[in-house]
């Protein structure tokens, strides 16, 4: 995600630079009265000048740092990083039937994520331009040095980050062999209207409807099926593996063979998904639905035979089923004054902010 977040560096350069032309000509921390040498009071002027667009560039990192954030934390289904067990195709599964430990993340957690990688990336701002290194000059003379922030506090729509140092500028002049030192707070606070715990608060709110009705269409994927058939033949199949004879039999029970029963139980499945998890909104909020895998599988357990007096062989299949489905929840909120600057994997682009997630269930039959 650094590359996004560097896609990000040339609209906050553009706002910082806008910040040191404001408080070029506003800034002057010389008091009057004061008889300092005319080169210290113009080094020092411009000095002050630079921290206060330091200040800016951070503060606008900062903001962009939450954008980022909070969309790629929605995307993961509110994790900083998706846990193995949640894990499935590179989304985030808040339900399995198959895994009661299979949960999405808790207030608490979604809390701490999204203020871990939000530190990440704005720590992605200051990095490598530490105490022993500025990370960039002022005028072209006046070292900057940015701080690592370690703390990130979130309440509500209200963010504030600090650091164990101070944002600071340093001018060396060598004819003298002094140094000129200021520094500036390096604490952070802003507040974004991004509605980013508003999201994932909905999505706690419907998602345990969802299972049990997901649950109830697939069950229906095999309700007419048997889990035992017949079929008497005068000869034998020929080169009688199971998977030959339990499609004869199946085929000459069910009308269909196994693969045509298979397809034809899918597309009735999907059709049921798309027709009851419809698009709905609720408020500013959008909730979308995809059926992001559908597998009907009828597997053969065995198929012993007899035969009769008269040579007649009969095959009798054991049969077990199983559907598995994973569909694809989206919710965003669609406000059009809640669209932000963020990076898209491919591009910056102005986008709303949309959690998703999966429902996964797995019905069976005989087993």
């Amino acid at each position: 995600m650094k590359r996004g977040i560097f896609a990000l560096a040339p609209i906050i350069l553009m706002m910082a630079a806008l910040g040191i032309l404001i408080a070029f000509g506003l800034t002057n921390i010389i008091g009057e009265g004061v008889k300092i040498p005319k080169t210290i009071k113009l080094n020092t002027y411009e000095m002050s000048n630079a921290l206060d667009a330091a200040e800016s560039y951070m503060g606008a990192a900062f903001r962009y740092s939450i954008y980022q954030a909070c969309y790629d934390i929605l995307k993961n289904g509110g994790w900083y990083r998706i846990p193995q067990k949640n894990q499935k195709d590179g989304h985030a599964v808040w339900y399995n039937s198959e895994d009661s430990n299979v949960n999405p993340p808790e207030e608490q957690e979604f809390t701490d994520s999204l203020g871990s990688i939000i530190k990440s990336y704005l720590n992605v701002y200051t990095e490598g331009c530490r105490a022993w290194k500025s990370c960039y000059e002022f005028m072209g003379k006046y070292g900057v040095y940015l701080p690592e922030y370690i703390a990130i506090g979130i309440d509500g729509d209200k963010y504030s980050a600090s650091a164990g140092e101070s944002i600071s500028v340093k001018k060396i002049i060598l004819e003298r062999n002094e140094s000129i030192f200021l520094e500036k707070d390096s604490s952070l606070e802003t507040s974004v209207d991004i509605d980013c715990s508003g999201i994932y608060e909905k999505a706690k709110e419907i998602y345990p409807s969802i299972s049990p009705v997901l649950e109830s269409i697939l069950q229906t994927g095999f309700e007419n099926l048997k889990t035992e058939y017949s079929q008497t033949l005068s000869n034998e199949i020929p080169n009688p593996t199971l998977e030959r004879i339990a499609d004869s039999v199946f085929a000459n029970n069910v009308g269909r063979q196994i693969n045509d029963e298979e397809e034809d139980i899918e597309n009735m499945l999907r059709g049921l998904i798309s027709e009851v998890f419809t698009q709905s909104t609720d408020g500013d909020y959008l909730i979308e639905y995809d059926i992001h895998e559908l597998v009907f599988d009828v597997m053969p357990v065995s198929c012993p035979e007899s035969m009769n007096d008269a040579g007649d062989i009969t095959y009798t299949c054991t049969f077990d089923y199983m559907v598995s489905a994973s569909l694809k929840v989206t919710i965003t909120n669609t406000n059009s004054e809640r669209k932000f600057p963020v990076y898209d994997g491919s591009h910056v682009t102005f986008d709303s902010m949309s959690i998703i997630f999966l429902i996964r269930d797995v019905e069976k039959k005989g087993f």
